[in-house]
């Protein structure tokens, strides 16, 4: 493949990941299997595999222009969304783990927007392409506004496939974090027809 912008934090390019994927993972890289960032870019990696499945030979096989601009959004996105963020700070409220009173607990933004694209895997024929949390996420009881970008399928009720997820990202986000949530917006920019699944329609 020829080299993408896309970089991780970590060192590692979206090309590295996606060459790794096609591999099935071999030789294995103990880096990557163990990088948070890197394991972040392979799951959304392999969601849009799915959705599209032309990932691993996009660059060998002819797409349109507009085929292309999807796909290297999702690409730099996936590549933003990955590094690690802004810390939202935890406290301690009985369900964590008692912790010394000098402990700074916290976890990242990137984890959290992880979160949410793990809620979208669950979903058949959508893809988050664009996710950001909108507010002061390390102030405490900050009102926090999702803002999710989704590529769909062409078929399912687009109001649904919103509601749908919409329900589950708040499901996972009130099970995994302590964000204050005030609206969950998703914007579907994008419909893709079936020859994008390489159905051959």
């Amino acid at each position: 493949m020829s080299a993408r912008p896309e970089m991780l934090s970590c060192g590692h390019s979206l090309d590295e990941l996606s060459d790794y994927l096609a591999a099935d993972r071999q030789p294995a890289n103990p880096y990557i299997d163990t990088c948070p960032e890197c394991q972040s870019a392979l799951r959304a990696l392999e969601q849009l595999n799915s959705v599209t499945r032309e990932l691993i030979d996009f660059e060998s096989e002819p797409h349109s222009a507009e085929d292309e601009n999807w796909l290297g959004s999702i690409f730099s996105n996936i590549a933003l969304e990955a590094q690690a963020g802004r810390d939202i700070p935890l406290h301690n409220q009985g369900e964590l783990p008692a912790a010394d009173p000098d402990d700074e607990l916290s976890q990242t933004e990137g984890s959290v927007i992880a979160l949410i694209r793990s809620a979208g895997d669950e979903l058949e024929g959508a893809m988050i392409g664009r996710c950001r949390l909108e507010g002061e996420v390390s102030s405490p009881d900050a009102e926090i506004t999702v803002e999710v970008r989704l590529s769909a399928v062409w078929g399912p009720p687009l109001p649904a496939l919103a509601d749908e997820l919409r329900t589950k990202i708040r499901e996972t986000l009130e099970r995994h974090t302590q964000l204050k949530i005030s609206a969950i917006n998703i914007a579907i920019v994008d419909i893709q027809r079936s020859q994008t699944l390489g159905d051959g329609d």
